[in-house]
């Protein structure tokens, strides 16, 4: 998991997802792991009965994936894909990484961080 960070405030969540490996199983099996904590994160910031993230439950989530190129990886990608929208997640495939990075900038400027960043 990738964080963009602000004087300390978490303004971002990003993290890379492959759907073209061959353990496509354990992928399917780590989406679900993955959606479990955010959601948990979503329902008060909490990962776990006695730890609070140090993140807003309504911190905007993105995720980068390299698209699946055969059927058993897509059903795999259609499962995690619905588990992200449940989240509310922003999803862009790798050829659309940048848009990431984008949100990324523009999250650090309306925090008024981000006035040194070079031009997209």
């Amino acid at each position: 998991m990738d964080f963009v960070i602000g004087n300390g405030l978490a303004l971002q969540l990003a993290h890379t997802w492959s759907f073209q490996v061959q353990g496509f199983a354990e992928v399917a099996k780590e989406v679900k792991a993955w959606a479990h904590t955010l959601a948990r994160v979503r329902e008060g910031g909490r990962t776990d009965d006695e730890h609070r993230a140090a993140i807003h439950p309504d911190i905007p989530i993105d995720i980068v994936f390299a698209p699946p190129r055969t059927g058993s990886q897509q059903e795999v990608f259609t499962e995690a894909e619905a588990a992200f929208r449940r989240l509310g997640v922003n999803i862009a495939p790798s050829d659309s990484a940048s848009s990431v990075a984008d949100r990324a900038q523009s999250r650090l400027r309306e925090a008024g961080l981000g006035d040194d960043l070079a031009s997209s």
